[in-house]
Parts: structure tokens; C-alpha cells; sequence
């Protein structure tokens, strides 16, 4: 038995929450793909072995290395790549059952997945989270992402740059990288992205960085860690701000009384270094005036200069705004394991 999964049934596997374990062992995995579907039996038999198949419905898509491999198989969904495939393409779940990794992911389905689509495809595999049913908040935390720009690019480079690279190398380097929940995602994508494409150009905006703060309490304060969901470094050095920062309070991690109070008291270490914290809420995030008064304020506490624009350009850039956020809330990322086009 030789099986590769591939597509949405490797998304769902790649979403587990103990995959990463697996990846350890990627760069040692053989890479070469067989050459034919598994017989009904051995696909049956990968069902019954591998428990990282459970709970996928539908057609398993299934990787080989030759149209002439072919073959009916009930509950295989076949998808054929001749080209290269380098070191780390694919992970082992089990004796006789591969799937693809994380970098060969994207060049898969990039051609069946909207530029938006791939976006928070790219901000989940460059993520510290994965998309669960089931789990709290929908959400697997990850210490660490499973992938990176430079572990795309050179991938990339490692294949022999097949079709679709330039394009999927161009939305590596807009994607978030260390987005910790799909709507951090959205938030770095709204706020570094050009003016002209809906955006407000802070391209130097950072995910979750690690800043140290100096508790308030105590007689001899300790230090700690913070990581603002979003940060702004100044465009001086010499200002005694030392950031912007904006955090998404979409969660209802944030609406107890516990949390309330731990909020308050993260602001008050951020302001005390000198850091301007900012804050918003799911409603805020929907109504792209508020954004427009927020993303200014962030500008000016930055020290970038403030723009004057006229009239029709302003018009121009405020439908972009509207059509980036419309393409952005329409993903719905739990809704892809259903298509039959990503199978």
C-alpha cells in the first residue's frame, strides 16, 4: 500500500491538533509519489489503520505521479503532479499512508482557491492556530508555525519553480505571518495592504512580536512578555513612543470579569513603556468608518504623516476598502472541507 493524501482531506489532517509531531520527520520522508491509485481494499484498509482519516466525509483526494494510474476506486478523489517533488513535500502518518506537508499544500489548490482564499489559507499553514469544529473558540493553538516565507520560497526553488510560483511566492509575502486567530488574520491584511488594493498601507505592521513590559505591581517590579496582536513601530527612533499596537477583542475570552481586569491591566504595562495601545471590537471591525478613524489614529501615534488626498482618489479608496473587507468576511475556512472542487 503507497497512498498520498492530498487536498482538503490533507487540510483536515494538517488541522489536527497533534500534527506537528509529524513534521519532524518530513525532511527524512520519502518524496517520490506512487503511480497509481490504491485498490478499493487497501483504501479501505488505510481508513481502518489510520486514525488521522477518521471523521474526513466524503472522497480521500489521492496524489499520483501519472495520469495512467488512474483507476475507479470509490472514495478516492485522484489528482496528478508529475513534476519534482523535493525533500519535505510530504509527512508520514503511517506504514504505506503519506500526506502532503504544509509548503506543498498551497501550490495544489492555488489554482481552485480565490487570491483572498489563499490568503488565510497561507495565514493558517503561517499561523499560531488551526481551524477545529469542535474544539474551544473553533480554534488548535500551535507554539510555533508550521511553515514560513522562507521555507515556501526555498521549497519553491526546490521543485524547480512549477507553475503557479510567481504567483504563490507574490501572496506568501502578503500573507500574516504568526496570526494567532483568522480574524488577526484579516486585521494585518486590512491594515498593510496598499490604499489602492483596501488597505492602509502600514506595511511595517508586525503579528503577535514579543515586547517586554515591567509590572506595575510589587515593590521590586518584575518583567514580562506581552504580544500585541498587531504592532506599529514608530517612524522615529528618537520619540518616546515605542509603538502602536491593536489588539482584536472579537473573543469572549475577553468579556469575563477575569479577563476584563487582565485586559486593563496588559494597557496599563503597555502605556507605561510607551506603547499606545489600541482596542477593537467584532461591530467596530465590520464598519469601515470606525476603522478609517482607528487606522488614522495608529498613522498619527506612529508618526507617519497624515495624508491629503483628493476628492476622487478618496472615493476610489474607500470602494477598495469596502470590497476587501466584503471578499475577507465572506471566507468562511470551515466551509472548504464541503466543496467538491477542493476534494
Amino acid at each position: 500500500m503507497d497512498i498520498v493524501i492530498s487536498h482538503i482531506a490533507a487540510l483536515q489532517v494538517i488541522r489536527q491538533p497533534y500534527f506537528p509531531r509529524y513534521l519532524a520527520t518530513a525532511e527524512l520522508c520519502p518524496s517520490a509519489l506512487p503511480a497509481h491509485l490504491p485498490s478499493p481494499a487497501e483504501l479501505k484498509e488505510a481508513h481502518k489503520t489510520c486514525g488521522q482519516l477518521a471523521g474526513i466525509e466524503g472522497d480521500l483526494g489521492l496524489l499520483i505521479s501519472s495520469k495512467k494510474g488512474t483507476h475507479a476506486c470509490a472514495g478516492a478523489r485522484p489528482h496528478v503532479y508529475s513534476g519534482t517533488v523535493p525533500p519535505g513535500a510530504l509527512v508520514q502518518l503511517a506504514p504505506g499512508i503519506r500526506c502532503v506537508s504544509p509548503l506543498f499544500l498551497p501550490l495544489l489548490v492555488i489554482s481552485k482557491l480565490t487570491e483572498v482564499e489563499m490568503l488565510m489559507l497561507l495565514a493558517e499553514l503561517m499561523g499560531l492556530y488551526s481551524v477545529a469544529n469542535g474544539e474551544k473558540q473553533g480554534l488548535v493553538q500551535r507554539d510555533t508555525p508550521m511553515a514560513t516565507p522562507e521555507g515556501y520560497r526555498a521549497f519553491l526553488n526546490a521543485a524547480g519553480r512549477p507553475m503557479w510560483s510567481a504567483k504563490l511566492e507574490r501572496l506568501i509575502g502578503m500573507a500574516p505571518v504568526r496570526a494567532a486567530s483568522p480574524p488577526e488574520a484579516q486585521l494585518y491584511l486590512r491594515a498593510t495592504a496598499r490604499f489602492a488594493r483596501g488597505g492602509y498601507g502600514l506595511a511595517g505592521a508586525i503579528l503577535n512580536d514579543e515586547v517586554e513590559l515591567t509590572e506595575l505591581a510589587g515593590a521590586v517590579p518584575a518583567t514580562k512578555k506581552r504580544k500585541p496582536d498587531l504592532l506599529v513601530s514608530p517612524v522615529h527612533k528618537d520619540t518616546s513612543v515605542r509603538g502602536a499596537c491593536i489588539d482584536y477583542m472579537g473573543s469572549e475570552w475577553h468579556t469575563s470579569a477575569d479577563a476584563i481586569k487582565n485586559d486593563a491591566i496588559r494597557r496599563n504595562e503597555l502605556l507605561a513603556a510607551g506603547y499606545i495601545p489600541f482596542e477593537i471590537f467584532k461591530d467596530q471591525f465590520a464598519d469601515i468608518d470606525y476603522m478609517d478613524g482607528l487606522m488614522r489614529s495608529v498613522r498619527e501615534a506612529a508618526g507617519l504623516p497624515a495624508r491629503r488626498i483628493g476628492r476622487a482618489r478618496a472615493k476610489k479608496e474607500r470602494s477598495a476598502r469596502e470590497e476587501l473587507w466584503a471578499r475577507l468576511s465572506s471566507v468562511d475556512v470551515r466551509a472548504w472541507t464541503s466543496r467538491e472542487e477542493l476534494r
